[in-house]
């Protein structure tokens, strides 16, 4: 199967997804053999069309973002064509014996290469998503560009981004923050979670300088595993706060419970208070007509 452009003339090699909103086909322009194999994004709903054709026209002036390689309509369609990359997925790569450097290395390569293609919002968000972060054996990175929420194109947060990246960057340093003590990089997840980076180029800076103090402690032999006792009280701490909020509830629960009891159940004490017919020595009078009275006893 072929599909020609003016300049271009696609030889199609497979179908990697098809839906109902969209197709994406992996190809080979055989007319720039240069360029490698592609991928062709295929949006065929007219809503989405309209959506992303303004967004894609402002991205032709984005030079840094050479992965996106243009786009045409052709038979209702919308094709966007990306540069298409024959790696490994990210966790396909972790899930190898990868050593504590090279991590770092393939951390600081994806911050630089998101900074380095100077990708718009969405393209951020997406490309931190499942299975689109591609990784090489020498630790390159690159992008797959499969569009998993189409329906964020106009409203993805800077705040959504910066969570999908700590996500990424956690689980690939996951060993360490579960079982290792290693300061510098949890005090860079600490501001990563709450601190507000003015961008991406802003968080590799400061991943960079996390980066070089693990690794001096890890070349001291200073990252160590945290000892048994150490991680039983992390547990015990976790525990401890689980169990405070468990009692409150429980605390308001019985004090809400009573206050329904009491409303339904009023006390009838005062109704069956005694009737006394003496106080000491003065014996109260219940004769009928009786005055007054009483008498005193001796």
């Amino acid at each position: 199967m072929r599909i020609q452009t003016l300049n271009r003339d696609y030889e199609i090699l497979r179908m990697a997804e098809s839906g109902e909103r969209m197709d994406v086909l992996i190809a080979r322009d055989e007319k720039h053999p240069e360029e490698g194999k592609c991928m062709l994004v295929i949006l065929k709903q007219e809503t989405d069309i309209h959506r992303f054709l303004p967004f894609l026209a402002a991205q032709q002036e984005n030079d840094p973002f050479d992965d996106f390689m243009g786009y045409f309509p052709r038979d209702g369609r919308l094709y966007i064509v990306f540069r298409f990359s024959d790696l490994m997925p990210l966790r396909e790569r972790l899930s190898q014996d990868t050593g504590f450097e090279e991590r770092i290395m393939i951390a600081g390569n994806i911050l630089k290469r998101l900074v380095f293609l100077h990708l718009p919002a969405y393209f951020q968000y997406e490309v931190l998503g499942e299975g689109n972060i591609l990784a090489a054996e020498n630790d390159d990175i690159r992008f797959s560009y499969v569009f998993h929420e189409p329906d964020r194109f106009e409203n993805v947060t800077e705040r959504e981004i910066s969570e999908r990246l700590t996500g990424v960057l956690k689980n690939i340093f996951r060993e360490e923050l579960e079982k290792h003590s290693c300061p510098p990089l949890e005090t860079f997840f600490e501001r990563l979670e709450k601190d507000s980076f003015s961008g991406t180029a802003a968080v590799l800076k400061e991943y960079e300088a996390a980066a070089r103090e693990a690794l001096i402690l890890q070349a001291a032999g200073e990252i160590r595993p945290k000892s048994f006792g150490f991680r039983l009280w992390e547990k015990i701490k976790k525990v401890i706060s689980y169990l405070k909020y468990l009692l409150l509830i429980l605390v308001m629960g019985a004090l809400i419970g009573y206050l329904v009891y009491t409303i339904r159940h009023p006390s009838n004490k005062a109704a069956e208070a005694m009737n006394y017919k003496s106080i000491g020595t003065l014996t109260i009078g219940e004769t009928e007509g009786q005055g007054a009275a009483g008498q005193t006893g001796e």
